[in-house]
C-alpha cells in the first residue's frame, strides 16, 4: 500500500511492531500482534498501489471564560462579533481587539449560512447525533480517513489525587509528588480532546465496513501556548503558586514530554482497529507545521530528527516489553 496521499503534510510511521512473515501483495489478511494483555488488530483492506484519500478535521472549542457558558469557536464569528474570540485576540489584532472603519468595515453575521438541518444548523461539536452524521457523510462520499488536528498544552502540571484531574493520561508508573495531591512531574495534557473522544466512541459503535479511519494531525502550532510553556517556574509563576522548586522548561524536561506525548498516543490511540496504520502494522501520525516542532526543538539545540528518534524508540521500548510480559 502506497503512504496516503494527504495534502503535502509531513508524516512519520512509529516502528511499533516487527513482522516476519511476508504476503502476496494482493492478499488481504487480518493479522493480531499481541502485546502483553492487549491485542492489535487491524484490517488491511487496500490492495498494493490503491491510494487513499483523507481529509483534515478542525475541532471546536469554547471560548467562554466561563465553563457553564459554551460560546463555539467557530460558530460564535459567524453569528455576530460581540462573543469572536478570533477578533477580540490581542495576540493578533492588539490591545483593543480588531477595529473596524470604513475601510474594513464588519461583514456579517452570517446567520443565513447555517450547517443543513441534518446537522441541526449550527451543532453542538460534541453532540453524537452530530458526529455520526459526519462519519457517515464522509464515508458515503468516499473518504478513506480523517486526520484530526491534535493539540497538546506541554505547560499544564496537574494532580492526580485532585477528582476533576484524576483521570488525565499519565503514563503508568510515571513519578508523581504524593505530598502534593499526587501533583505529575512531567506536565502536559490534551487540549480540545472533547470532539475527538465522542467521534472515537461513534465510530466504534458502528459497523466495521462503516467506521472511518483516522490518525493524528499534531498541530504544535501555538506561540501563546510556546511562551506558557517558557515560563513554568518563572518567579511570577513561582509566586502564584502554578510552578514549585525544582520545575523548570529545561532540556530534559522537553523530551521527557515528548516521550510522554508518544507513549499517550501509543496507550490510547494506536491500539485502536480503526486508527490509520500501513500495511505493515505501523501507526501513521502527520505534523501540521513539521517547521513549527523543529523551531521548538532548536531551541534546545535539538532537531526534527531527535524527536522522531526519541518516538521510535519510545514505541521500540514498548514492543520489547510487551514481548517480555508474554514469556
Amino acid at each position: 500500500m502506497k503512504r496516503p496521499l494527504y495534502f503535502e503534510i509531513l508524516s512519520f510511521f512509529l516502528s511499533m511492531f516487527m513482522m516476519a512473515s511476508c504476503q502476496k501483495k494482493t492478499t488481504v489478511n487480518e493479522p493480531i500482534l499481541t502485546a502483553g494483555m492487549n491485542n492489535f488488530q487491524f484490517a488491511m483492506q487496500q490492495e498494493e498501489g490503491e491510494e487513499l484519500v483523507g481529509v483534515y478535521y478542525m475541532p471546536s472549542w469554547n471560548t467562554s471564560p466561563d465553563p457553564s457558558t459554551d460560546r463555539d469557536s467557530f460558530w460564535s464569528c459567524i453569528t455576530g462579533k460581540e462573543n469572536c474570540s478570533s477578533l477580540q485576540n490581542p495576540g493578533i489584532w492588539g490591545p483593543k481587539g480588531r477595529i473596524y472603519n470604513k475601510k474594513y468595515p464588519y461583514e456579517g453575521p452570517y446567520l443565513d449560512r447555517k450547517p443543513i438541518a441534518e446537522l441541526k444548523g449550527f451543532y453542538k461539536r460534541d453532540d453524537p447525533e452530530v458526529i455520526k452524521k459526519q462519519l457517515e457523510y464522509m464515508k458515503s462520499y468516499g473518504i478513506d480517513f480523517f486526520a484530526y488536528d491534535w493539540f497538546y498544552g506541554r505547560h499544564y502540571y496537574y494532580h492526580l489525587y485532585f477528582g476533576p484531574q484524576s483521570k488525565i493520561y499519565y503514563p503508568k508508573g510515571w513519578k508523581i509528588d504524593t505530598n502534593r495531591d499526587g501533583r505529575v512531574a512531567v506536565p502536559g495534557l490534551v487540549e480540545w480532546g472533547d470532539q475527538l473522544k465522542i467521534m472515537l466512541e461513534v465510530n466504534a459503535k458502528l459497523p466495521k465496513e462503516k467506521q472511518m479511519k483516522w490518525a493524528i494531525n499534531w498541530c504544535d502550532d501555538s506561540h501563546e501556548r510556546w511562551m506558557h510553556w517558557l515560563e513554568i517556574g518563572s518567579p511570577d509563576a513561582r509566586a502564584r503558586k502554578a510552578n514549585y522548586e525544582g520545575e523548570k522548561p529545561d532540556k530534559e524536561l522537553y523530551l521527557k514530554v515528548h516521550e510522554k506525548i508518544t507513549q499517550l498516543w501509543i496507550d490510547e490511540y494506536f491500539k485502536r482497529g480503526d486508527y490509520l496504520k500501513e500495511k505493515d502494522g505501523r501507526p501513521i501520525v502527520y505534523f501540521y507545521f513539521p517547521q513549527d516542532a523543529e523551531s521548538r526543538a532548536a531551541f534546545y539545540g535539538l532537531k526534527l530528527k531527535d524527536l522522531l528518534d526519541l518516538s521510535q524508540a519510545t514505541a521500540k521500548k514498548q514492543v520489547f516489553q510487551a514481548s517480555n510480559s508474554s514469556l
